[in-house]
């Protein structure tokens, strides 16, 4: 279940100060993204996502306060997640190359969340007051 976003934002409004990096946590839906993969999986395939989720965890608190609303630097936040994400986009895409005709689908569902939050991040990018 998703709490509504206006739920959301007065959650996040009457916090008293803004999160940092440290006080960061995955949400459920992220933990599930990044499920284990198959037992059956080669091991070079593994370590490519590895790298890739390392790269995924790197990218998601700035991911998350990449937005011109949530204060100074934002653009910062923003291009260090883009750039983040797309390395980990990578990483899962060279993984799926590595895998052959049969790619584990926790692996395509990591590229497309990468996809996601990217075309997301350039959005909020193009959409901001200059």
């Amino acid at each position: 279940m998703r709490i509504p976003a206006a739920a959301l934002l007065f959650a996040i409004a009457g916090c008293s100060s803004r999160p940092s990096d440290k006080d960061f946590h995955f949400t459920p839906e992220e933990r599930q993204l990044l499920q284990p993969l198959p037992d059956t999986t080669p091991e070079k395939v593994r370590k490519m996502v590895g790298h890739g989720d390392e790269l995924f965890a790197q990218a998601t608190p700035a991911y998350r306060r990449a937005d011109p609303e949530s204060g100074p630097n934002w653009e910062t936040r923003n291009a260090q997640a883009f750039d983040l994400y797309t390395r980990a986009r990578e990483s899962y895409v060279a993984a799926q190359a590595e895998s052959g005709l049969k790619v584990p689908q926790p692996i395509l569902d990591r590229s497309k969340e990468c996809l996601t939050r990217l075309l997301a991040l350039q959005k909020l990018k193009r959409s901001a007051p200059r």
